[in-house]
């Protein structure tokens, strides 16, 4: 028995999204026979692990066009595109390392210019809301809270924040000299108030 394929018919993987960095498994299927075994060359041949064969590997860093021509015995040869949409990573901003006296909260919060669906604050120990972008902390100790977050896109990113907590008020959240000369020789002229907690001074 003869089998007579008047034409080739292939099958190439719908155009695909991926975030910037990762890779996508392209591939294409097409008739063959004992006598016809196609073949499959991809292009143009950037962020591609080969460009031969029904099944590649690509990472590109833009959004990217590829071809891909089968060719088989006498059938002409099928040309095929597909397109690899590549999204942005997102951008978080945990915010800036605060300073908070022991038994006492703080409110630590992520802020993102972009399109964010979901928040995942870790530790979730003290912590009041860990999947809302703004929440209360009561950390028992100095702690780095992460917050890992994910965009429209299905795209994700993090960024962390330290808290640290003093025992007690001591001298290393505010700090004031018991003397000061001021006699203009340039040591000791001016008082100055020192805390880590301190923000303003009236």
């Amino acid at each position: 028995e003869v089998k007579v394929i008047s034409a080739l018919n292939t099958l190439v993987i719908p155009d695909t999204e991926i975030c910037r960095g990762d890779t996508v498994r392209l591939w294409v299927i097409s008739d063959s026979t004992s006598n016809n075994i196609p073949f499959y060359t991809w292009s143009p041949y950037i962020a591609l692990d080969t460009n031969r064969g029904n099944e590649v590997f690509a990472h590109p860093s833009n959004t990217m066009t590829y071809s891909v021509v089968t060719t088989s015995g006498l059938c002409n040869p099928v040309t095929d595109l597909v397109t690899v949409t590549v999204d942005d990573i997102p951008s978080v901003d945990a915010g800036e390392k605060q300073y908070i006296i022991k038994g006492s909260n703080t409110t630590i919060e992520a802020t993102s210019p972009n399109n964010i669906q979901t928040y995942q604050w870790s530790p979730t120990q003290d912590v009041d809301c860990a999947t809302c972008p703004s929440t209360q902390v009561t950390p028992p100790q100095n702690t780095f809270y992460t917050v890992n977050v994910t965009d429209i896109n299905g795209c994700k990113t993090l960024d962390s924040v330290e808290i640290v907590v003093f025992e007690e008020c001591n001298g290393d959240i505010i700090a004031v000299p018991n003397s000061f000369t001021p006699n203009r020789k340039g040591k000791n002229d001016r008082l100055f108030v020192r805390g880590k907690l301190l923000s303003q001074m009236k």
